[in-house]
Protein backbone atom coordinates (compact mmCIF):
# COMPACT_ATOMS: atom_id res chain seq x y z
CA UNK A 1 0.00 0.00 0.00
CA UNK A 2 1.22 3.39 -0.81
CA UNK A 3 1.93 6.27 1.65
CA UNK A 4 -0.45 9.09 1.47
CA UNK A 5 0.62 12.51 2.94
CA UNK A 6 -1.77 13.62 5.82
CA UNK A 7 -1.75 16.61 8.47
CA UNK A 8 -3.02 15.87 12.14
CA UNK A 9 -6.40 17.69 11.07
CA UNK A 10 -6.73 14.88 8.30
CA UNK A 11 -5.84 12.47 10.46
CA UNK A 12 -8.37 13.17 13.40
CA UNK A 13 -11.27 13.41 10.37
CA UNK A 14 -10.02 10.05 8.73
CA UNK A 15 -10.02 8.26 12.43
CA UNK A 16 -13.60 10.01 13.16
CA UNK A 17 -14.78 8.60 9.88
CA UNK A 18 -13.60 4.55 10.66
CA UNK A 19 -15.56 5.35 14.30
CA UNK A 20 -18.60 6.10 12.85
CA UNK A 21 -18.95 3.54 10.13
CA UNK A 22 -19.04 -0.20 10.26
CA UNK A 23 -16.00 -1.62 12.10
CA UNK A 24 -13.99 -4.19 10.44
CA UNK A 25 -10.67 -4.10 11.48
CA UNK A 26 -9.24 -4.57 7.77
CA UNK A 27 -10.47 -0.63 7.49
CA UNK A 28 -8.60 0.55 10.03
CA UNK A 29 -5.29 -1.70 9.56
CA UNK A 30 -5.10 -0.57 6.02
CA UNK A 31 -6.43 3.51 6.91
CA UNK A 32 -3.53 3.38 9.84
CA UNK A 33 -0.78 1.59 7.60
CA UNK A 34 -1.95 3.93 4.27
CA UNK A 35 -1.17 7.41 6.29
CA UNK A 36 2.21 5.74 8.06
CA UNK A 37 0.84 5.57 11.68
CA UNK A 38 0.25 1.49 11.72
CA UNK A 39 2.64 0.64 14.32
CA UNK A 40 3.55 -3.02 14.74
CA UNK A 41 6.90 -3.16 16.30
CA UNK A 42 5.27 -3.14 20.08
CA UNK A 43 8.13 -4.08 22.16
CA UNK A 44 10.09 -1.18 20.59
CA UNK A 45 7.94 1.18 22.40
CA UNK A 46 7.82 -1.35 25.80
CA UNK A 47 9.86 0.00 28.70
CA UNK A 48 9.96 -2.49 31.06
CA UNK A 49 11.49 -6.10 31.23
CA UNK A 50 10.19 -8.61 31.68
CA UNK A 51 7.19 -6.64 30.48
CA UNK A 52 4.85 -5.50 32.92
CA UNK A 53 1.40 -5.09 31.12
CA UNK A 54 -0.18 -3.30 34.32
CA UNK A 55 3.19 -0.37 33.84
CA UNK A 56 2.92 -0.50 30.62
CA UNK A 57 -0.73 -0.13 30.09
CA UNK A 58 -0.53 2.59 32.86
CA UNK A 59 2.06 4.11 31.01
CA UNK A 60 -0.14 3.99 27.43
CA UNK A 61 -2.77 5.52 28.80
CA UNK A 62 -0.60 7.92 29.99
CA UNK A 63 0.81 9.47 26.93
CA UNK A 64 -2.12 8.89 25.00
CA UNK A 65 -3.77 12.03 27.30
CA UNK A 66 -0.98 14.08 26.39
CA UNK A 67 -1.26 13.93 22.69
CA UNK A 68 -3.96 15.87 20.80
CA UNK A 69 -4.47 14.75 17.32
Amino acid sequence: MDLISVNNSEKRKLIQCLLVCEKHEDCFYQALEAIGDLKTNYSDYMTTEPINCDEELKRSWAYSRRIDI
